[in-house]
């Protein structure tokens, strides 16, 4: 990682570990609120960056759940390429913004590696000043959802490519 001295502001606002900390914990509750099977796991938060800071990504993003995410990727498959790069491209990131999430205790991770929501309140509407960041947190509840139906980990990491 570079000093924060050393980005860009644009780099710096963008992978801001507080905002993005703020798209994981809503990816995350959104997946645990509907779990059918043990709640988010944590290699799993890895993925949720690339879908919303690759506007290339993000744009394709169905617009619901509907569109299963085996089918959009295979509709899409020029993508799955992507996804992997970005996952381990942005992996600084996410690493960052889990740290300071989970030192907030916003998040915490359970016996069996999960992310849960964290003792500290999350305030479900946030005094964000900017034009999008609603629809990005919409969308990060959503990609979290939609995650869940898609399968575990190894089956999602699979299909993209990404490997461990």
């Amino acid at each position: 990682m570079k000093p924060w001295n050393k980005r860009s502001d644009i780099e710096a606002a963008l992978f801001n570990p507080a905002f993005c900390g703020e798209l994981i914990l809503h990816a995350v509750s959104a997946y645990n609120n509907n779990a059918k099977k043990g709640e988010f796991p944590y290699a799993l938060s890895y993925v949720i960056l690339p879908f919303l800071l690759n506007a290339e990504l993000y744009d394709s993003l169905p617009r619901t759940k509907r569109t299963k995410f085996i089918m959009w990727l295979y509709e899409n498959r020029y993508l799955a390429p992507i996804i992997a790069d970005k996952t381990i491209d942005m992996k600084a990131y996410t690493d960052e913004a889990l740290l300071l999430y989970l030192s907030m205790d916003m998040l915490k991770i359970n016996d069996q590696s999960e992310l849960e929501l964290g003792s500290a309140k999350m305030n479900k509407k946030r005094n964000f000043i900017r034009d999008g960041i609603d629809d990005m947190v919409r969308r990060a509840e959503f990609v979290g959802s939609w995650l869940n139906d898609a399968g575990d980990v190894v089956t999602i990491f699979s299909l993209i490519g990404v490997t461990v």
